[in-house]
């Protein structure tokens, strides 16, 4: 809950709010173990997903479409 008379400002409140559910990804090319793991063919990247409660997911880039 956001406190607008508290000594902290909305902002800074909102921004521990959301950083529970803020999420980044990334693209790159696997290791040979990340390609044999998906079965995918050399050339094509991953997507890593990393969650706000430190767990990871890795896609094939060919795979999946990133979006809400």
């Amino acid at each position: 809950m956001i406190d607008p008379s508290a000594d902290r400002a909305v902002f800074r409140q909102l921004a521990d709010l959301l950083r529970d559910r803020i999420t980044t990804a990334t693209a790159r090319m696997p290791t040979p173990a990340e390609r044999r793991e998906l079965e995918m063919g050399e050339g094509i990247p991953v997507i890593v997903i990393f969650r706000a409660d430190g767990s990871r997911e890795m896609y094939a880039a060919d795979r999946v479409r990133v979006g809400r």
